[in-house]
């Protein structure tokens, strides 16, 4: 296993790239094993400052000053590169690169029209940074990208200001980022998109009224925060995914809360469980309308109940008014 290896990163590695390495030596290289061998590549490999040019492929352990004509991949693996500013890769043979890899380099920042040599440029991988934002003014040619990754960086809010140059974007990958908003209208420009990736952010409710009028995309939401609460619309949305086949690891895409539906798939909520308090005709502090008896203040009753305790209060009141006459009338005839 180690043979093969080592076998694999000498196809990448050219002589004048590592002068301690001779042609006769590189030969006798390639036989050894072990993994003494293998370690001792690697190192050169991170020490080296050069690139390596295979088959319209460009490696490069360090951003270059100079470019090849004729480059279409671009991956660099660098470390601690800090900010982009918009002259690193000012290049004219960089007009036919059509994808750039840059991951794990510890990018803060990109400077508007840092990348605007890549115009034919469809594929931009830019996972484990340390960006916090997406700009479509980073690009030339925004319009033209197809293909965007931005995982595992520091994004926390999406906005339509961010996509709405990316009108030909057909796949975004925006996992791990620990996204908690993403506010209407952000993918309203976005009508090619088919695989949109949110997975392992910190969401925790949708709406379909965030992804009009996209109808069609495949998304991953796994590793979310959901709160079942309820959001008929919310579960609504979550189902005709799962009915559609457009939710990738349904049965990962579950409830973080309430406690009673911790873990239990989104899309197979049937049930409210949130808590209901009883609902009275008006508070205390109200003044009951003339229409309404004080005792419906406290207990709400329905109109035959109310109609009979009107009757009886009627009656009630006869009853006190009869009763006043008779005494009147028999302290009169005493009197007199």
């Amino acid at each position: 296993m180690a043979t093969v290896r080592v076998t694999a990163k000498l196809g990448f590695l050219r002589p004048s790239c590592y002068p301690s390495l001779e042609t006769g030596a590189t030969n006798s290289i390639t036989t050894m094993k072990g993994t003494f061998l293998l370690v001792l590549i690697l190192e050169w490999i991170h020490q080296s400052n050069c690139c390596d040019f295979v088959d319209a492929a460009l490696f490069c352990t360090t951003i270059p000053t100079e470019f090849p004509p004729g480059v279409s991949t671009l991956l660099i693996s660098v470390s601690e590169a800090g900010e982009i500013n918009s002259t690193v890769f000012h290049h004219d043979n960089l007009e036919s690169v059509t994808s750039v890899i840059i991951r794990g380099a510890g990018i803060t920042g990109i400077a508007e029209g840092a990348l605007l040599s890549f115009l034919s440029l469809t594929s931009l991988a830019l996972d484990q940074n340390e960006l916090m934002d997406i700009n479509h003014k980073w690009l030339g040619r925004p319009s033209i990208l197809t293909e965007l990754s931005m995982s595992q960086n520091n994004i926390r809010v999406l906005s339509g200001a961010m996509l709405r140059e990316f009108t030909n974007l057909s796949k975004l990958t925006l996992s791990r980022n620990g996204i908690n908003t993403i506010q209407t209208g952000t993918f309203t420009t976005l009508t090619a998109l088919a695989h949109l990736d949110l997975s392992y952010n910190n969401l925790t409710q949708l709406t379909s009224e965030m992804f009009s009028p996209l109808h069609k995309v495949n998304m991953s939401l796994q590793g979310n925060p959901w709160v079942c609460s309820c959001d008929a619309d919310f579960i609504k949305f979550i189902v005709d995914l799962k009915s559609r086949s457009l939710l990738h690891h349904a049965e990962d895409v579950t409830c973080a809360s309430p406690p009673g539906l911790r873990g239990q798939p989104v899309w197979n909520i049937t049930v409210c469980n949130a808590p209901t308090s009883p609902i009275y005709p008006f508070t205390e502090m109200e003044t009951p309308r003339p229409s309404q008896s004080v005792t419906s203040k406290f207990f709400p009753l329905n109109s035959s109940a109310e109609m009979s305790l009107n009757i009886f209060a009627h009656c009630c009141g006869l009853e006190f008014l009869c009763s006043m006459e008779f005494l009147f009338r028999y302290s009169s005839d005493h009197l007199y």
